[in-house]
């Protein structure tokens, strides 16, 4: 166990503890480029390179501290369960995302296929939160756009890196 009790000030988090060794190791190397990922932040961003995650498939980010969806992805379950852009997540399966870390809330919204999680939104426009219950997916992510320009010309987009990136490059070529 972990003894709080002698602890002058704020506690820090018990989650934290584990890591805070390495992240102070890292730190101290004077070296801008060795990076340290805590573990939920190191989960997100090995599901985002495998190029899927299973979750609602919206892209969210901070907005004045706050938990916002940037965009509902078209044809994924945000979308269909009818998440806009620019709504606040106030609560996340009843847990209110005060204070929370944007990791922390995308943690919480992913999750295995075929489950759900409600999400209580603050809308502008309207007076009361709402509660939208989505059921989690299979997202791939997109990683090459394409588009034929002229009869003769392609445009391809690599969107972004990841471990299916080059396969997608070949079979848009």
């Amino acid at each position: 166990g972990v003894v709080t009790a002698c602890l002058l000030g704020k506690h820090p988090k018990v989650q934290a503890m584990p890591a805070a060794p390495t992240r102070g190791l890292v730190d101290t190397l004077g070296d801008s480029h060795p990076h340290f990922d805590e573990p939920i932040q190191a989960a997100i961003l090995q599901s985002d390179l495998n190029g899927s995650f299973e979750g609602i498939g919206a892209t969210v980010g901070m907005v004045n501290g706050q938990i916002a969806i940037s965009a509902p992805l078209k044809g994924r379950p945000a979308e269909k369960a009818g998440i806009l852009a620019g709504d606040i997540i106030a609560k996340i399966d009843g847990v209110s995302t005060d204070g929370m870390s944007l990791n922390d809330a995308i943690a919480h919204i992913r999750g295995p296929k075929g489950t759900n999680v409600t999400l209580t939104m603050l809308r502008a426009g309207s007076a009361a939160p709402i509660d939208l219950v989505v059921t989690r997916d299979t997202i791939a992510v997109e990683v090459v756009s394409q588009r034929m320009i002229d009869n003769n010309i392609a445009s391809l987009q690599r969107t972004k890196f990841s471990a299916p990136s080059s396969q997608a490059g070949t079979q848009a070529l």
